[in-house]
């Protein structure tokens, strides 16, 4: 009796486990999707809004903008993407809402 009830746990773990890794998967697929659709587009840095270049001062002070870039979600909502240049030479890539707001890559 005791092995039938620890092989039907297992194989409730085994299931739960599945769906779960299915679930994951999925999300991952449409948060990728999503952010294929953006078709980012060169502008020039003088061309940025002043929320975002103000965001972009207050948040990456020590950095210098390198390069601008700017897409339109499926909403019409613009989205701007600048790249980075740190004090140590690297680079890196931030992205706003019109209002300054941080957006998510």
């Amino acid at each position: 009796m005791k092995k039938v009830v620890l092989i039907l746990a297992a194989g409730f773990l085994l299931l739960a486990s599945s769906s779960n890794l299915t679930a994951n998967t999925v999300n991952d697929n449409i948060s990728t999707e999503l952010k294929d659709e953006l078709k980012f587009n060169p502008i020039e840095i003088k061309k940025l809004p002043e929320a975002v270049s103000d965001a972009v001062k207050k948040e990456h002070a020590d950095h210098t903008v390198e390069a601008a870039a700017i897409a339109e979600t499926t909403e019409g909502k613009k989205v701007y993407k600048v790249k980075l240049k740190c004090p140590k030479g690297n680079m890196s890539v931030a992205a706003f809402k019109e209002d300054g707001s941080k957006f998510s890559l």
